[in-house]
C-alpha cells in the first residue's frame, strides 16, 4: 500500500504485493505542496512530511477508516537521523484519502521529551477498547535508545501520552534496552474488533 499525493491534500491509496518496503513510502516528490507546522520544541515552521511517509497503521472509526502513519522531515541524512512524526488521513472507501496538514501526534515539551527528541514518534500500533479508547503503542526515538511507548484518545486526534512502556516493569533492564514494533492484540466481538483483555 502507497499514498499518492494531490494538490488539495487528498491521497489516493494503491496497493501492490511483493513490492517491499518502498511500496509503503510516499516520496515527497509525489505531494503537490509542503505540509508544514511550527514544531513546539524547536520554535521552528517544519516541513514535517518532507522526507518519507511509511509504515502505517489503520483503524475503523464511525465506519471510516483512520490510518496514522509516520512522516519524516529531512533534518538530517539517514533513516534515524531525522525527526518523525504521525500524520492522519481518512477514507469512507479505502482508497482516496484525506489528510490533515499538521501531525496530530509529535514529540513536544511535555514529559515524553526525554525520550522522543530529536528522533520522533514512530511505527504506530492502534486498536479500540470495547469502551471507544484508541490505544497507539509507537516508538519512542530520541536516536541514543528507541523505546516503545503508548498514548490513547477517544478520537484519534488528540491524544494523552502514558509514557515508555516498560518504564514499571518488574525486570527493569528491559527499560534501557533498545526496543521497538509492538503487537496489540485484538479479538472480534459481534462485527468489531476490539483490544482483547
Amino acid at each position: 500500500l502507497w499514498l499518492t499525493g494531490r494538490p488539495n491534500g487528498s491521497f489516493t491509496s494503491k496497493c501492490s504485493a511483493g513490492r517491499g518496503r518502498d511500496s509503503l513510502t510516499q516520496r515527497q516528490e509525489n505531494v503537490q505542496h509542503e505540509s508544514s507546522f511550527s514544531d513546539p520544541i524547536s520554535k521552528r515552521q517544519v516541513n514535517w512530511e518532507s522526507n518519507d511517509t511509511f509504515n502505517p497503521a489503520a483503524v475503523v472509526k464511525d465506519d471510516k477508516i483512520v490510518v496514522l502513519y509516520r512522516a519524516e522531515d529531512k533534518s538530517g541524512i539517514g533513516i534515524g537521523f531525522r525527526t518523525s512524526r504521525l500524520g492522519y488521513a481518512i477514507s469512507s472507501d479505502g482508497l482516496h484519502f484525506e489528510r490533515k496538514d499538521k501531525p496530530v501526534f509529535y514529540p513536544s515539551n511535555d514529559d515524553q521529551k526525554q525520550y522522543e527528541w530529536p528522533g520522533g514518534t514512530e511505527d504506530p500500533r492502534i486498536a479500540v477498547t470495547e469502551e471507544g479508547t484508541y490505544v497507539l503503542f509507537y516508538t519512542q526515538w530520541n536516536r541514543e535508545t528507541p523505546r516503545l511507548g503508548v498514548a490513547t484518545s477517544k478520537d484519534l486526534i488528540i491524544w494523552e501520552k502514558h509514557g515508555p512502556i516498560f518504564e514499571n516493569a518488574k525486570n527493569n533492564s528491559v527499560f534501557n534496552r533498545p526496543h521497538k514494533s509492538a503487537s496489540i492484540i485484538t479479538k472480534l466481538k459481534g462485527e468489531k474488533q476490539v483490544i482483547a483483555k
